[in-house]
């Protein structure tokens, strides 16, 4: 079989069956959004979480609100810089999530989240370190729920910082992260940076 329908087999394969409305409140998805949705909708259904790790300005936070009316409750874990930028987008969306800052799971043990519930996980990579308060009052809140954690950067040492992340929703294994991690390569977005090649200099 030649490499290109194999391909085409292996995306078929993957590709969710879960339809994401295209609307949510005041805000119009773009398509790229719905089709993050679906396919973290999927991966929670399957494996109980998603690593969402698409680049900055594609609007990681509206995909990962697309998933929340699939969900009883949600919650929203952001660096407490976030919270007003957070608290616009529920607000536009016409949703309902409970708010924490990261930081105060530093300080303070969360209760267990309700039953079918989402967890999403902004800027995910500040919770990578598993000897911190932080990661294991984390690990407490995403018990039994489905977790979406976002980072355009889930990386920042080692390869153990992925385990660490995707542990919070499944056993660490060779396939895990790759199984679990959504990364596109998307063209470029009106307001978002641009980034020239790479230049190799000898």
């Amino acid at each position: 079989m030649a490499l290109g329908a194999v391909r085409a087999r292996m995306a078929h394969a993957v590709r969710s069956t879960v339809v994401v409305p295209p609307t949510l409140g005041a805000v119009t998805l773009r398509p790229h959004q719905v089709e993050a949705a679906a396919l973290v909708l999927e991966r929670c259904r399957r494996l109980g979480g998603a690593l969402l790790a698409d680049p900055v300005g594609a609007g990681k936070t509206y995909t990962a609100l697309a998933c929340a009316p699939f969900y009883a409750s949600t919650t929203v874990v952001a660096p407490a810089v976030l919270r007003d930028t957070w608290r616009r987008a529920i607000e536009r969306t016409g949703l309902r999530a409970t708010w924490l800052s990261i930081e105060s799971l530093s300080r303070a043990t969360p209760p267990l989240p309700p039953p079918r519930s989402l967890v999403i996980v902004d800027e995910a990579h500040h919770a990578r370190n598993p000897a911190t308060r932080r990661y294991q009052s984390l690990a407490r809140l995403t018990w039994g729920a489905d977790v979406l954690l976002l980072t355009a950067t889930p990386v920042h040492n080692t390869a153990r910082d992925l385990d660490a992340l995707t542990a919070l929703f499944t056993h660490p294994a060779p396939h895990t992260a790759a199984a679990v991690t959504l990364r596109r390569t998307l063209p470029a977005l009106p307001g978002t940076p641009r980034v020239r090649p790479i230049q190799w200099v000898d």
